[in-house]
């Protein structure tokens, strides 16, 4: 899958407050899911009923935490059918 489709699966949000807040890449299947930038490349996942946010993964490029952040989701799709 080229990098153009990776990217299409995701929103990119800058952030207002760089000082406080890092920009992310949101992934449109699942908004729970998103990429933190700043020296790495942090996937995270929110859990609405547990109010808490879970570290998935750090990762040197985006394409990979891309890719992980696929995979989490799909693995979350299978899990729930």
């Amino acid at each position: 899958m080229p990098n153009n489709q990776f990217k299409n699966a995701f929103i990119y949000e800058e952030s207002d407050d760089p000082c406080m807040y890092d920009d992310q890449y949101t992934l449109k299947a699942n908004k729970n899911i998103y990429i933190q930038v700043s020296d790495k490349y942090i996937v995270n996942k929110w859990v609405e009923k547990e109010e808490a946010s879970y570290h998935i993964g750090e990762f040197d490029t985006l394409k990979e935490a891309m890719i992980k952040a696929i995979k989490e989701n799909d693995d979350d799709t299978n899990t729930s059918n």
